[in-house]
């Protein structure tokens, strides 16, 4: 590979961070979440219709079950008295505690193969509600691991800019990160925080990648980075004015199907 890499390590922490910080709108404790087991959930509603919103906020949820969603929701919308309220935690933030375990949470049978929760976030009298739906995945028991940020794939970032990138897993003895295929740090336990650098090379496409390992499995996530292309404003010809044009727009290859 070129001397010139395209990402530079800025920093390396171990430490588990709240995704509150990323700016995303749900996240759980912890991080990957089992059926059988207790997690709570939650809602940061800055940029959503609830920011600033002081009211009680409830959930309208259910799961996913063998590939249905929505199966066995609790209450009935808008029904204050049985469905679930967010307890608030503070300006802007709000959980949901679900115990003993996510299966008893939501009444589902020992057979029933659990691998989302979902939810729609409302206000008490329904007239404000988060759309589209929201989807947490439930993970076996075992070996697993989630590249919890970046989150969006692809994953849209302007040249230089700094990246957190954070990984969660379960059970692992391991976690590697990699960055186009190049090794950039390998931790013991379940979390790993790294600090990337995008290069300053507009209109590419980079891949990270993050292998975890136990004793017997090797599990992976991945996601992609696109570097924004520079933008070029030019003038309105002459004697033309803004109106209602078709905009012009830039077309991104599809999201390539993941590397091994």
């Amino acid at each position: 590979m070129k001397s010139s890499f395209f990402f530079l390590l800025v920093f390396i922490s171990f430490l588990k961070v709240n995704y509150s910080l990323f700016g995303q709108i749900v996240y759980t404790e912890p991080a990957l979440p089992t059926a059988d087991a207790s997690v709570i959930v939650y809602f940061n509603s800055v940029g959503t219709p609830f920011e600033d919103y002081t009211g009680s906020i409830y959930t309208h949820t259910g799961i996913t079950v063998n590939g249905n969603q929505w199966q066995h929701v609790i209450g009935s919308w808008g029904n204050n008295t049985n469905q679930p309220q967010l307890t608030m935690v503070s300006a802007n933030l709000y959980k949901l505690e679900m115990t003993p375990t996510i299966r008893a949470f939501y009444g589902a049978t020992a057979n029933e193969n659990i691998t989302e929760m979902c939810f729609v976030f409302r206000s008490a009298d329904g007239g404000t509600q988060t759309s589209p739906d929201i989807f947490i995945e439930v993970y076996e028991v075992g070996l697993n691991v989630s590249i919890t940020f970046p989150d969006i794939n692809p994953y849209f970032v302007d040249p230089g800019a700094s990246i957190e990138v954070n990984v969660e897993s379960t059970q692992a003895q391991s976690i590697s990160l990699y960055v186009d295929n190049t090794l950039i740090a390998t931790v013991t336990g379940n979390s790993l925080l790294e600090s990337i650098q995008a290069s300053n090379e507009v209109d590419s496409r980079h891949w990270i990648k993050a292998i975890a390992i136990s004793a017997t499995e090797t599990k992976k996530d991945s996601v992609y980075i696109l570097i924004r292309p520079e933008v070029t404003v030019e003038a309105l010809p002459q004697g033309l004015a803004p109106g209602c044009c078709a905009p012009l727009l830039r077309v991104f290859p599809a999201d390539p199907a993941p590397r091994t």
